[in-house]
């Protein structure tokens, strides 16, 4: 019994050792050899016996001991030489994280490069750079609600032919919220910036995966189908009017998207783009050509006495001066004067000009 106590101690105590060596390394090995000499002699001591084992052990275990500042001493440089490697790395990961996580499409600005720290020393790094595994970028349109179709053909820059994937039908699609200037109307004729409307959209849109959002009108009086377009997570319609290639054209019920619309119309507006170069070229029900001039004062040739009438507030007396839309005010007598809409009237030019308005130079 008591040699098995004794064995089962043996087996605790190797057990206990090992688990020392392990988690602590050669420090623990070492000074347990020099402690198990250390007893040795003093055993040896006592039963007055001579022997060198205790002197080899401590020896051993002295080595073993100060091995370890070695031992470290390698293992720090390994640890240390890929930290370019590992700062690589990181940049890496960041930028791959930063691409898959993009939930709007870039309009018009490039995607900024980020340059890898310490890239000298990464290169010095004899083991080669993992590969960064790179998640396959979700498309913003795979979330919209719609129809999806490919572009088969442009008819104008508001107006494309899509085959539909889920019928195989062709459809004509008019965009809803946006009007582009004419390019093949039979009595408008061409209009300023129509071609250039009309090649943006080729250009964007000619043969592309689209979805097409709907609103509450299924379709127009042409029989043409009413939607938004989005292409590569960005709604078309909208960016049309970004661009300066449209007008904001409001027909309810269809205002889903009429806030953002607008607020792309006023941006596009102050910086002059596209349409907006023209002074006085865009009306509200449309664009302001000689044609148009002409439609204007054929329909109120029969009522012009009546309507210089009405345009005057009766409880102004001679506020006749007419603020429009694009922030020009127009004097009697001026060119564009009857075929504007007036959005404010004023008493004076002053006071035309203290509510943020300028001047027309026709």
């Amino acid at each position: 019994m008591k040699t098995l106590v004794k064995w089962f101690l043996y087996f605790m105590a190797i057990c206990i050792v090992l688990a020392l060596i392990i988690s602590l390394g050669l420090f623990v090995l070492g000074i347990g050899l020099i402690v198990w000499a250390v007893k040795i002699h003093l055993k040896n001591k006592q039963i007055g016996v001579r022997s060198k084992a205790p002197a080899m052990i401590s020896v051993l275990g002295v080595l073993i001991f100060f091995s370890q500042f070695y031992v470290n001493s390698v293992v720090f440089k390994e640890d240390t030489v890929p930290v370019a490697g590992e700062e690589q790395k990181t940049s890496t990961s960041a930028q791959t994280t930063q691409v898959a996580t993009i939930e709007e499409p870039k309009s018009e600005s490039e995607p900024v490069k980020e340059e890898p720290a310490n890239v000298e020393a990464a290169a010095s790094v004899a083991t080669p750079t993992p590969k960064v595994k790179v998640e396959k970028e979700v498309p913003k349109q795979a979330t919209v609600k719609g129809i999806n179709g490919i572009v088969t053909r442009v008819v104008d820059g508001d107006t494309i032919e899509v085959k539909l994937s889920d019928t195989g039908k062709v459809e004509d699609i008019r965009m809803i919220l946006v009007d582009t200037p004419e390019t093949k109307h039979p009595r408008l004729g061409v209009q300023p910036f129509g071609k250039e409307a009309s090649k943006f959209t080729t250009d964007q849109l000619s043969g592309k995966n689209v979805v097409l959002e709907k609103d509450l009108t299924e379709r127009d009086k042409y029989g043409r189908v009413l939607a938004y377009v989005w292409v590569d997570g960005v709604n078309f319609n909208k960016r049309l009017i970004e661009q300066g290639y449209a007008r904001l054209a409001v027909y309810q019920p269809d205002v889903k998207h009429l806030d953002e619309f607008r607020a792309a119309q006023t941006k596009a507006q102050k910086t002059g783009k596209g349409i907006w170069s023209i002074e006085d070229y865009v009306l509200e029900d449309g664009y302001n050509t000689p044609e148009k001039k002409k439609e204007v004062a054929k329909k109120e040739e029969p009522k012009a006495a009546v309507s210089k009438v009405e345009e005057k507030p009766k409880d102004r007396g001679s506020c006749n001066i007419k603020g429009n839309q694009s922030g020009i005010y127009h004097v009697p007598g001026g060119q564009y004067y009857e075929v504007t809409k007036a959005e404010e009237m004023f008493c004076s030019t002053a006071e035309a000009e203290a509510a943020g308005y300028r001047a027309s130079k026709k």
